[in-house]
């Protein structure tokens, strides 16, 4: 309140107050006893509304209802009663770019392009998305806050037990994408280039042909991302943008080839294939944030028993893609669907793809232009 902050500014600079309505002059014993009471009794009912709010909050918690008084967005109220299909639509597009490896700053580019509104009615931003996807409430979940190291923290609630809450409400996204989402956003060495792939798909991969050494990604530099020569001496340097997007030309016009897919392609479910790699990788994003939740104070048990359905559900999707490839690394892959099959494989993925279908030289620049696509070697394996 006003009387606690004035007083607060008084014992900091010694500065007394008198008060024109009700006549208070904190240089006399008898007035700053009164503001010295005024003072407390404002801090008790600060304390006081606290409290309450706090208690509604874990009596909302306890009943699986959504503690919070704005509206999230997916959700037409704050109570999460119904749900905003074309909004769910697009969170779960959002999510589902971001474990396909587009940066934050392209999907938040490309929503603002297409004319989609945040709750609030503002354009999107990379961080507004991410704290969006970051909602426990996504999944169901009930969220609690908690102070760790002096710092406020958003987590799961869990009960008594030490099982996540569930809420009454839809979610907006399966637990699974969602905890591969969390994995992704939150991890330490998350980087990805401004065109939206995840860095680097070409290290180790590229040959020097100066020097003969491999190649690798790294940032230069603000802004500027380069693949450089790892030979001593060697300064040998390409932009990663342009490089990635020449070699991925040549890979899909490659898959593409009438004689290649005479060659490679089987006759397989691409649909069903398309979604047991897509669920592998978002099983593969919850395993490897299992010891995140461990630290976050999720009881080993449950570590051990999510563990245990995460490997016998990825140990059925390789039994199930082993009988669909029949021996082929490429089957699904190829053809004229390729670009967009292309698009939804990992970073890891693509770089298996790339080792087994071509090699490639980087010979040093001439004169000329800043980058010369000529100077890129492709050979076909």
């Amino acid at each position: 309140s006003d009387t606690v902050t004035l007083l607060d500014v008084r014992k900091q600079t010694g500065v007394e107050f008198e008060s024109a309505l009700d006549g208070l002059d904190t240089r006399t014993d008898a007035g700053r006893m009164v503001m010295t009471v005024m003072a407390s009794v404002a801090e008790f009912e600060i304390n006081r509304k606290r409290e309450r709010r706090e208690s509604a909050d874990v009596q909302r918690k306890q009943r699986g209802e959504w503690p919070s008084a704005t509206r999230g967005y997916g959700w037409a109220d704050n109570r999460r009663s119904k749900l905003v299909p074309a909004e769910r639509r697009l969170v779960q597009r959002m999510a589902k770019q971001v474990i396909a490896g587009r940066t934050l700053a392209s999907i938040a580019r490309e929503l603002n392009e297409e004319g989609h509104p945040t709750s609030t009615g503002s354009v999107w931003v990379g961080r507004g998305i991410s704290k969006l996807l970051l909602r426990a409430s996504n999944a169901g979940f009930i969220e609690e806050t908690v102070t760790v190291d002096g710092k406020s923290k958003a987590r799961i609630a869990t009960d008594g037990n030490g099982q996540p809450i569930k809420g009454t409400w839809t979610p907006l996204l399966d637990e699974d994408t969602y905890y591969a989402v969390r994995n992704i956003l939150t991890r330490e060495d998350r980087v990805m280039t401004r065109g939206g792939q995840r860095r680097y798909l070409l290290t180790g991969l590229m040959e020097c042909g100066k020097c003969g050494a491999f190649m690798g990604g790294m940032k230069m530099r603000t802004t500027r991302y380069v693949y450089r020569c790892s030979g001593a001496g060697c300064y040998l340097t390409r932009p990663v943008a342009p490089v990635d997007e020449l070699v991925t030309e040549a890979v899909l016009e490659r898959l593409q080839a009438p004689e290649f897919v005479e060659v490679i392609e089987t006759p397989v479910d691409v649909k069903l294939l398309r979604e047991l790699n897509e669920m592998e990788a978002v099983l593969r994003e919850r395993m490897s944030g299992l010891g995140r939740d461990l630290a976050d104070g999720l009881p080993i048990d449950v570590i051990k028993t999510a563990t245990k359905q995460i490997e016998t559900r990825l140990a059925d999707i390789e039994t199930q893609r082993t009988r669909m490839m029949q021996g082929s690394p490429f089957a699904g892959l190829v053809g004229r669907d390729a670009t967009e099959r292309w698009g939804r494989l990992s970073i890891e993925q693509q770089k298996q793809v790339v080792k087994a279908l071509i090699r490639i030289v980087v010979l040093p620049a001439g004169a000329g232009p800043k980058f010369d696509p000529t100077r890129i070697q492709i050979l076909p394996k």
